[in-house]
């Protein structure tokens, strides 16, 4: 992770989802402990309302009341933490298939400018006098184009979605 501190604004270069979604709160504390004098509470950030204990709390309180895991007749033992973990799912779900749907794209998008490459090789190979270019045209575009995917959309897109 690489920092770039101009007034006070700073971005990140390289980031993953993860180190967003774990760190992105904790940066700022660090950089104001690293450049303030004093560190008082009203210093701090102002964390979103969602991200607060007293609303996670009472989310929780409500799921413990209302959500129950039940299969035909079977109930879980009380306490083995089947429950517990089905109901965390089940708050957590939109969140859980955000990160699984970028997860499976991402991993597309990872893969693929290696297939457009070997083609293109495999292209290089068979076509040696060159007088069918288009598909090394094809080929070089995919390249280009899945990088350019990867690298500027889908991360865009995966900071964007972990930040509401």
């Amino acid at each position: 992770m690489q920092f770039c501190l101009e007034s006070s604004l700073s971005f990140y270069a390289g980031d993953s989802p993860w180190g967003t979604l774990l760190f992105s709160y904790t940066t700022k504390v660090v950089w104001l402990g690293n450049t303030a004098t004093s560190l008082e509470v009203a210093d701090l950030p102002i964390v979103p309302a969602d991200m607060r204990a007293t609303f996670n709390y009472s989310k929780m309180r409500r799921a413990m009341h209302q959500i129950q895991l039940r299969i035909g007749s079977w109930r879980p033992r009380s306490g083995s933490g089947w429950t517990l973990a089905y109901r965390m799912v089940r708050l957590n779900w939109m969140t859980i298939t955000v990160v699984m749907v970028l997860s499976a794209i991402s991993a597309c998008l990872f893969y693929t400018p290696a297939l457009f490459l070997r083609q293109f090789v495999a292209y290089l190979e068979v076509d040696r006098d060159r007088r069918d270019t288009g598909w090394g045209w094809v080929y070089v575009a995919g390249i280009f184009a899945t990088n350019v995917t990867m690298y500027l959309g889908i991360f865009t897109f995966s900071r964007k979605a972990i930040q509401r």
